[in-house]
């Protein structure tokens, strides 16, 4: 991902213009070699959307100044949903102990390419919400820094627990908490394409036509699926392809087109949110009355009590 120096200040300018467009607070992060750990409490723009956004724009910058073609991420972003009340000083812990753990350097601070400096220095870029993480983690500012520092006493690290589905670093009642209480824009995680789409067949969304016959108009509202699939339910455009029984090269370049309209147009984007309030809303209709365990499972969230380290 880096090949120098200028590429990780590009990458983290990219970074805080995308927090700032997006509005969420960038918590914590460390730029390897050829992997990124970032640590965010999104508003109101999906994580989907900010590392697409983030991802893409970054690796046509890349390709451009190294005079190369193709992806430079592999795979779908890995990411895990953390109880901040318990888990942030684990959190902080393990995204700062990765340049240590690769035999960079000896201490978490040492390492430029890191927002570790920041947290024992008083020296914080404009761009990290380092005093709204350290809110979280105790009373006063001096009470934070001590639990901070406390947390690396030990310098050994375990990896973030994975899961066939989405890890969340807290328990049961969290994920479900988290699920019901995620503001205007929670997951959809395990919804399956068809139900998706029937509710964009609804006469306040799409229309009972919506994804009927051949034409651009059709296209279009295939591609919004499918990107909302993709981006809220942890789908795939090849998945939503599959149901529309329609090429996966041509929905792929259509959801490509509608994001890059999304960038390129607040407007757009501000629809597009809005839009996705409204499925939310009406999808949730649909479970409630379900127990714990079935949201967890439709959903596809693994709840971990605890941190294994």
């Amino acid at each position: 991902m880096f090949l120098d120096d200028a590429d990780r200040r590009e990458y983290l300018r990219r970074l805080a213009d995308y927090r700032e467009r997006f509005r969420f607070e960038l918590l914590a992060y460390c730029l390897m070699r050829n992997h990124v750990h970032l640590a965010i409490r999104r508003g109101p723009v999906t994580v989907g959307t900010i590392m697409h956004a983030l991802q893409s724009s970054y690796t046509q910058w890349f390709n451009r100044r190294h005079d190369r073609v193709g992806h430079l991420f592999q795979g779908r972003y890995h990411a895990a949903l953390v109880d901040h009340d318990r888990y942030l000083l684990a959190l902080l812990r393990y995204i700062h102990l990765n340049p240590v753990a690769a035999g960079i350097c000896r201490l978490p601070e040492q390492y430029v390419w890191s927002s570790a400096g920041a947290f024992v220095r008083n020296d914080p870029p404009e761009w990290l919400d380092r005093d709204s993480c350290l809110a979280l983690l105790g009373g006063t500012r001096l009470a934070a820094l001590k639990a901070y520092r406390a947390a690396f006493e030990s310098t050994s690290m375990r990896a973030m627990p994975r899961s066939d589905g989405v890890p969340v670093v807290g328990d049961v009642a969290f994920a479900i908490q988290a699920i019901a209480s995620s503001g205007k824009y929670p997951l959809l995680l395990g919804m399956k394409v068809g139900d998706l789409a029937e509710v964009f067949r609804g006469d306040r969304y799409l229309g009972p036509g919506a994804f009927q016959g051949r034409g651009s108009t059709t296209n279009r509202n295939r591609a919004i699926a499918a990107y909302v699939f993709r981006s809220e339910c942890a789908g795939s455009v090849r998945q939503a392809a599959a149901f529309f029984r329609c090429n996966p090269s041509s929905l792929t370049r259509h959801v490509r087109a509608l994001e890059t309209e999304l960038r390129e147009k607040s407007s757009r984007l501000t629809w597009m949110t809005r839009l996705i309030e409204e499925v939310v809303r009406s999808a949730r209709k649909r479970r409630q009355g379900a127990s714990a365990d079935e949201i967890c499972a439709d959903a596809r969230l693994t709840p971990f009590a605890r941190m294994r380290d």
